[in-house]
């Protein structure tokens, strides 16, 4: 793991965990590789491909210097994300899905702007999903989602768009147990334990999430995980998760909600 010491404040790392993406990862590199945030690496882990994934990143690793190509097997995503972690030299760190993409090449840079003249040891934007029709919709998550009480809604910010000190990953790695909600355990953990940190929305799309199906959820094994969390770092809100958690078992209640939750936090 690097220490604080080795670490530059205003470096930027970008880390994207990738398997057998062939047809997605190009997308990912050129969008990170266009922005014009000057102080940036890019750390690729790949967890063993067997297509063509490691010809593609090769390619870019060998004309870009800020490419970081870690090979090697690991335990799943939250495993590659640590391990990449244990690579980085940038005091701010930014994990992007293999396929997803950020939205404009001045989004790094806004970010860290916003970052450093705030104080901040997060920042979060919002998230473009790309359907598979071609049309697009605007998942916001405004300053309200830096709250504590966000979380017992059973809502998370998906961690595309967030921007975190490299610090706070110190002596909090992903919970490699969980196999899907490590992320949100990661934010819960920080926002239960550390002092309070500073958390700022940005206000603007920083990633865009293709819906392509890739993503395939088990529900039953998320609401687990999910629930998990809560009890183990917001025990005594859990009687407000368990609310949310009833609405959502009606089918009329989880229509109201899901109403709702698109009139505050979605637009086109």
């Amino acid at each position: 793991m690097s220490s604080r010491t080795d670490l530059s404040a205003t470096k930027l790392t970008v880390i994207t965990v990738v398997f057998n993406a062939a047809d997605r990862i190009e997308d990912t590199i050129r969008s990170v590789l266009s922005q014009d945030y000057e102080d940036i690496e890019y750390i690729i882990k790949d967890g063993g491909s067997d297509d063509d994934t490691p010809v593609i990143v090769k390619r870019y690793a060998d004309d870009d210097d800020r490419i970081k190509y870690v090979q090697g097997p690991d335990k799943g995503i939250y495993d590659a994300m640590n391990i990449a972690l244990s690579e980085a030299s940038g005091g701010v760190i930014e994990f992007l899905n293999a396929g997803d993409r950020f939205a404009s090449p001045d989004v790094c840079s806004r970010a860290m702007s916003v970052m450093t003249g705030s104080g901040s040891d997060i920042v979060f934007g919002d998230l473009m999903y790309e359907n598979p029709d071609g049309t697009t919709d605007i998942r916001r998550y405004p300053q309200s989602c830096a709250k504590k009480i966000y979380y017992l809604t059973g809502d998370v910010i998906n961690h595309q768009v967030i921007f975190a000190k490299r610090e706070l990953f110190d002596n909090a790695l992903f919970d490699t147990t969980l196999k899907i909600c490590a992320d949100r355990e990661w934010m819960m953990r920080i926002r239960a334990y550390t002092p309070v940190r500073k958390m700022t929305a940005l206000g603007f799309v920083v990633a865009i999430y293709p819906l392509d199906g890739y993503s395939v959820i088990n529900k039953e094994r998320y609401r687990r995980e999910a629930t998990a969390c809560i009890r183990r770092h917001m025990p005594l809100g859990y009687p407000v998760y368990a609310v949310f958690e009833f609405i959502r078992s009606n089918r009329y209640l989880a229509g109201l909600l899901h109403r709702l939750y698109k009139l505050l936090y979605m637009a086109k």
